[in-house]
């Protein structure tokens, strides 16, 4: 999913001429990952557990990819959204099937769950 926010009349009242940059981001895949730890959330106290163990920590859920997508027209500049690191292997765990062994490699790089749900 691509969406874009023309900002050109705000810039307008500021820039004479209207030029401004037009930010397009890409949140597709990011939505799709977030949808699929939603629904294995809600079947698997370990993965609940684990996303609240992330939010406790205070880690990023979400980042912007550094390297930029080629927008579509001149004058627009692409980013990527997408998962941080830390939930990136959980996401790839659910899709392979693999979550149990997800928890067990987490767990012997010392992050064990600490809070029960």
């Amino acid at each position: 999913m691509v969406r874009s926010v023309d900002i050109s009349e705000a810039c307008a009242d500021e820039r004479p001429g209207g030029q401004c940059i037009r930010i397009v981001g890409n949140s597709g895949a990011l939505c799709a990952d977030l949808e699929l730890l939603a629904q294995a959330a809600k079947g698997s106290l370990q993965i609940r557990q684990f996303l609240l163990d992330f939010v406790d920590a205070g880690a990023q859920f979400v980042g912007v990819d550094r390297e930029v997508f080629a927008a579509p027209a001149a004058g627009e500049l692409g980013v990527q959204f997408e998962l941080a690191d830390g939930l990136r292997g959980l996401v790839a765990a659910v899709r392979a099937g693999h979550v149990d062994q997800f928890f067990v490699q987490q767990s012997s790089h010392g992050h064990p769950s600490r809070k029960m749900v």
